[in-house]
């Protein structure tokens, strides 16, 4: 199985049509079964052709409102790679509240998803968003796959439960700004 971690960065595009030429120039050479987007990567939707203003809240709020779109442009895209997307995550709206949400995308179409567990004080008290509620396990063609995010990997039990009901992967997308987060989460 060949893996592809991106090293990805958020910024403002003119709209879809260009985050999708975007996205084929960076990961079209890439001969990979599995992409992996850090957390935090579904933000780009937030940033589509809006002007570069807004509270933090508001930001939430236009990403988790785009999440959909989000969805269906890696829909497209793991389509035309022929490979398994872990589309990074995002803000996502859900009946209960806003979910760090992440979304692993198979070449069909086919959408598995998992929303983070264990919050950041960060997420929880500035953000407003609300944890998950459970574990998801992927039956895919390369694997029984889990994903945990960034937090979420800090805690053994999670990853042990994970491996028990028969995860061959566990897929820990992070997004950390300092060097003591980047060393906590590795």
């Amino acid at each position: 199985m060949r893996i592809a971690a991106v090293p990805y960065a958020c910024r403002r595009r003119s709209g879809w049509v260009e985050h999708e030429a975007d996205m084929l120039a960076l990961l079209g050479p890439v001969e990979a079964d599995l992409i992996v987007l850090p957390e935090y990567a579904a933000m780009d939707a937030a940033l589509m052709s809006d002007p570069p203003t807004g509270t933090v809240m508001e930001w939430r709020d236009r990403a988790a409102h785009r999440a959909p779109d989000w969805v269906a442009q890696w829909q497209m895209l793991a389509a035309r790679l022929g490979a398994y997307v872990l589309a990074g995550s995002g803000p996502c709206r859900t009946e209960a509240g806003v979910v760090n949400r992440c979304w692993l995308i198979a070449s069909s179409g086919a959408v598995t998803h998992q929303d983070k567990l264990i919050l950041t004080p960060y997420e929880r008290d500035t953000l407003g968003m609300i944890g998950g509620t459970g574990l998801t396990l992927a039956d895919t063609a390369l694997g029984r796959i889990a994903i945990l995010i960034c937090y979420d990997a800090e805690f053994p039990l999670l990853a042990r439960s994970m491996a028990e009901e028969g995860a061959e992967i566990i897929l820990i997308p992070s997004c950390t700004d300092l060097p003591a987060g980047q060393t906590r989460v590795r």
